[in-house]
């Protein structure tokens, strides 16, 4: 995430789309230099010019390029977005971390079943 973090602020400090396109080369290079990903796709949009260039591998198993158009799955990552949502509405007072999830449903998304509070506990803890 601090590299996506970077990338952008790295993209945005770019004054022609030349330079925009040469950052994000760099940037590409060195992320799949240095992790395990196969592929990646920056998109800029800056003032109606738009920038979209594929990196790597979309497919490690079939080698298919990575490309502007490629569409990857999302896999895990929208838990992040989702619990950052989350974080904002109990920030706002919206909702209550440790309140029971009828709260919130109408319908009990797990009927029976007890629901524990949320923690962080076994996320941070040391073992």
């Amino acid at each position: 995430m601090l590299s996506l973090v970077a990338l952008g602020a790295l993209l945005a400090a770019a004054p022609q789309p030349e330079s925009v396109e040469s950052a994000a080369d760099a940037e590409a290079a060195a992320l799949l230099a240095s992790s395990p990903q196969a592929g990646l796709t920056i998109g800029v949009a800056r003032e109606g010019a738009i920038f979209a260039k594929g990196y790597g591998r979309a497919d490690a198993r079939t080698g298919e390029a990575a490309s502007a158009d490629t569409v990857y799955p999302i896999c895990s990552i929208s838990k992040n977005f989702a619990a950052a949502a989350v974080l904002k509405l109990a920030e706002s007072g919206k909702l209550e971390l440790d309140a029971p999830v009828s709260r919130y449903f109408a319908k009990d998304p797990l009927p029976g079943r007890r629901h524990r509070a949320p923690t962080l506990e076994p996320h941070v803890g040391s073992r």
